[in-house]
């Protein structure tokens, strides 16, 4: 309907001008980050490894008069992926608000003055995208970033006209139903709830860009392309309100040289005239056609496969696939794109002019039987790299698989991509994925007894906690206990039942959740699984230390705690050593609770977390503050502050309370009145009753302590 175009004038208008800096951010069908696609252009780190990458960005960042070493460091972890193979490895799941913290960061800086324009491209292809946007719009009132965001993303209809466009002649078993399950899953379950959500925010409008009404139309084609009454007539016909049909269409003839003055305007010469296309597809391809005429087949067949390896092209990854089909990359069919203005040249490679250009090009390989072979010379152009590299190319390889047929191989990578997704954040989105790996299982005839049955479960259930969505992780998690008793998983049966065990702590339920980790912790101690003790132990000491039997939960902490120090597991001691200061602080030993909250500070800054440290720095400042050593504990609740901000954490709120109290103590009521005001406008966004709830205590302690 023309929404690209739109958003695309007005980003060029506004660079032209000099209104600002323009970031763009593409986004395509199965995965990797649109984000990250951004930077690394931005930055010249396409083709780069992870330690070429951090010395780009750390020499970029030190011309810019960036100081801070965290800053380069974590931008060349988030372009090189190794953010999320840390997480991986350690066992944590990465907050996606650090990385957009980040990125709000490098973009403020890189504008200066100037104002933003930020436009996402069909934004309904990716969870992250939409996430930062959310970010960005709730935490204006803390943290202003002066940008137009302009986003666009493809209604249900649009949306499944193009699945069917696809799969119209499809071939016997193909990836239909496994792409049109998970992309609608993706559209209507993600995005689309959240794309309407956008308009409950502050400053957001939603326009709907349909088709030209016939007066429009009509005033297009009649007076901007100036058609003669007849010729336009007919146009407008086939166009029915599509503007980007009716100019694709005139300007190919420009383009051919076929169009020639008549009395009322422009017509077609008579012997050039060909049959008027019906559909903005046959436009396209038109244009293809005559690209490739003459030339053997192999050309076709390479831009299908390039079309087949997404919108973005990597000239690697399309040299890679047409070696495995048995044909070679044409080094002249770029320069006959270019001559076409069929493409858009990129760092590493190039992309589609427009995605219904490589809709069309799909549908040509569909219709003529060639698409199963095209997604295999793909899956064999991403196998050697899937297993070390990040950014959904396991995804992408095992979504090429399914395309090939070859469901039984599709299944490892389909789950490592929803890891991928679990540790990035991208919580829906590893949730779909979780879908499609089951759906593959069953497609590729894998029995009951496989052991990975249980592991994507498994991953299904700790991504139905991490979303809140308790009653379906319980029915998950007894499917991976009956399962696992019937086939003797002894471990998987452990997790499962620990998984209830969260469940009924998040829900309040202490007795059963007592129960259910301490029946998590035998099977796990008959298993021998020892990291799964040590996560039971400490499960079970938050339960029992809520209910007041801190003795009893400190002991089990240090259980877990050694374990966790024999295995050299840096979060699992951090997190047992943050349960231990807690512990101490409630039974008042404030020398204990210093010396634990060092250790783990420790412990998380060698991992990166920065949510674990500012919350050591604010319980240190707690410390400082009982000591009554006012200016270490302001200085350490400020850092604190820093650290969750620097993270994009909300829970800077708690720290904010703090200083509150130090304030009140000062009787510096005016400041510690300012405070509370802007920790409460922050928890009635989020919907923090027990926050707000602090928030009014305090201020009552306020009236009256300037009212005595």
């Amino acid at each position: 309907t023309g929404k690209t175009r739109l958003a695309d004038w007005a980003a060029q208008r506004f660079h032209e001008v000099g209104a600002g800096t323009v970031y763009r951010v593409q986004h395509r069908q199965g995965g990797g980050s649109g984000l990250k696609r951004m930077l690394t252009d931005e930055l010249g780190c396409g083709g780069l490894n992870a330690a070429e990458t951090a010395a780009r960005i750390g020499a970029s960042f030190a011309n810019d008069g960036v100081t801070n070493p965290f800053e380069a460091q974590s931008m060349a972890a988030f372009v090189s992926g190794e953010d999320v193979n840390q997480s991986r490895k350690q066992g944590w799941t990465h907050r996606p608000e650090e990385n957009f913290a980040l990125i709000r960061r490098h973009m403020i800086r890189s504008a200066g003055e100037r104002l933003l324009l930020l436009f996402f491209d069909d934004v309904q292809w990716s969870t992250e995208s939409i996430s930062f946007i959310r970010f960005l719009m709730q935490n204006q009132d803390m943290f202003p970033v002066p940008a137009l965001i302009v986003v666009t993303a493809r209604d249900e209809e649009e949306f499944g006209a193009e699945l069917q466009n696809q799969t119209e002649g499809r071939e016997p078993d193909s990836e239909h139903d496994s792409l049109m399950s998970l992309s609608h899953r993706i559209k209507s379950g993600v995005s689309q709830t959240q794309m309407e959500s956008f308009g409950e925010l502050p400053g957001a409008r939603r326009i709907s860009v349909g088709p030209l009404g016939r007066v429009e139309i009509s005033a297009l084609i009649r007076q901007l392309l100036g058609m003669s009454s007849e010729l336009a007539k007919e146009v407008e016909e086939r166009a029915a309100g599509n503007a980007l049909f009716a100019v694709e269409l005139v300007g190919d003839w420009v383009r051919r040289g076929v169009l020639e003055p008549g009395r009322h305007g422009f017509t077609v010469r008579t012997e050039s005239l060909d049959i008027l296309p019906d559909n903005i597809h046959q436009v396209w391809f038109t244009r293809i056609r005559r690209l490739v005429r003459g030339r053997p087949p192999q050309y076709l067949h390479a831009l299908e496969i390039a079309a087949f390896l997404g919108q973005d092209v990597d000239e690697l990854e399309w040299s890679r696939a047409c070696e495995a089909k048995g044909i070679s990359c044409p080094d002249d069919l770029a320069d006959g794109l270019g001559t076409e203005r069929l493409w858009i040249e990129r760092e590493g490679g190039w992309a589609f002019a427009h995605s219904m250009l490589r809709q069309s090009v799909l549908r040509e390989a569909r219709e003529n039987g060639r698409s199963r072979s095209h997604h295999q010379a793909c899956a064999a152009a991403l196998k050697e790299v899937y297993e070390t590299a990040s950014d959904g190319v396991a995804e992408r390889y095992g979504r090429h698989l399914i395309g090939a047929g070859d469901w039984p191989n599709s299944i490892d990578p389909l789950y490592r991509g929803a890891k991928e997704r679990f540790y990035r954040g991208e919580l829906e989105a590893a949730l779909a994925l979780t879908q499609l790996s089951e759906r593959a299982m069953t497609r590729g005839q894998a029995s009951e007894s496989d052991v990975r049955w249980g592991e994507i479960w498994l991953l299904r259930g700790k991504t139905m906690i991490s979303l809140g969505r308790m009653a379906q992780a319980t029915a998950t998690a007894h499917r991976v206990s009956r399962l696992a008793r019937t086939h003797g998983w002894s471990v998987f049966q452990a997790r499962a039942v620990r998984q209830l065990g969260y469940v009924a702590q998040r829900r309040g339920e202490l007795l059963r959740a007592r129960a259910l980790f301490q029946q998590s912790l035998d099977l796990h101690e008959k298993a021998g699984d020892e990291l799964g003790v040590a996560g039971c132990l400490v499960g079970l000491s938050q339960v029992v230390s809520q209910r007041g039997e801190l003795e009893r939960a400190r002991e089990l902490v240090i259980r877990g705690l050694e374990i966790y120090e024999e295995y050299q597991k840096a979060d699992g001691i951090g997190r047992s050593l943050r349960e231990l200061a807690d512990i101490a602080m409630v039974c008042g030993d404030i020398d204990e609770a210093d010396t634990l909250l060092s250790r783990a500070l420790e412990c998380f800054r060698t991992l990166g977390d920065l949510v674990g440290r500012a919350s050591c720095l604010n319980g240190l400042g707690n410390v400082a503050r009982l000591r009554g050593n006012v200016e270490e504990s302001e200085r350490l609740y400020l850092e604190s502050i820093k650290c969750f901000e620097t993270a994009g954490s909300p829970d800077s709120n708690v720290v904010l309370l703090h200083c509150a109290i130090l304030r009140m103590d000062a009787n510096r009521f005016d400041e510690a009145q300012t405070l509370l005001d802007r920790a409460a406008t922050v928890f009635e966004r989020l919907g923090r009753r027990s926050g707000l709830g602090c928030v009014h205590v305090l201020k009552m302690l306020i009236t009256a302590q300037e009212h005595d």
